[in-house]
């Protein structure tokens, strides 16, 4: 079976535009940044869709979009887990620590 996928880059948009394409998508491919996590990290996991990133050493992960699209239940199950991720660590108390570690250490 083979899956359809369609990659687009919506150009410039302003940022509330860029986050409505976010949301409205399943997937979000995150090119990692300056920064670790960087901003889009913490809109794509606010926005729904399911985070996909490149290794630290740089090889794109799109075998992981067909997978999860052959595979029954996988994406539900990455999205949940992703989710649980967000609810455990992505709390103002972790962030504030986080943040206080960052400004320590710089």
């Amino acid at each position: 079976m083979r899956t359809k996928v369609n990659l687009y880059t919506p150009g410039y948009l302003e940022n509330d535009k860029f986050i409505m394409e976010i949301k409205q998508s399943k997937y979000w491919l995150h090119i990692l940044g300056v920064g670790d996590p960087d901003t889009r990290t913490f809109e794509i996991l606010a926005s729904g869709s399911l985070r996909i990133a490149q290794k630290s050493n740089l090889k794109w992960t799109f075998e992981k979009i067909v997978r999860l699209e052959n595979e029954p239940g996988l994406y539900e199950k990455c999205l949940q887990h992703q989710n649980e991720i967000i609810k455990t660590y992505m709390n103002l108390n972790i962030l504030k620590k986080y943040i206080i570690n960052f400004v320590k250490e710089w």
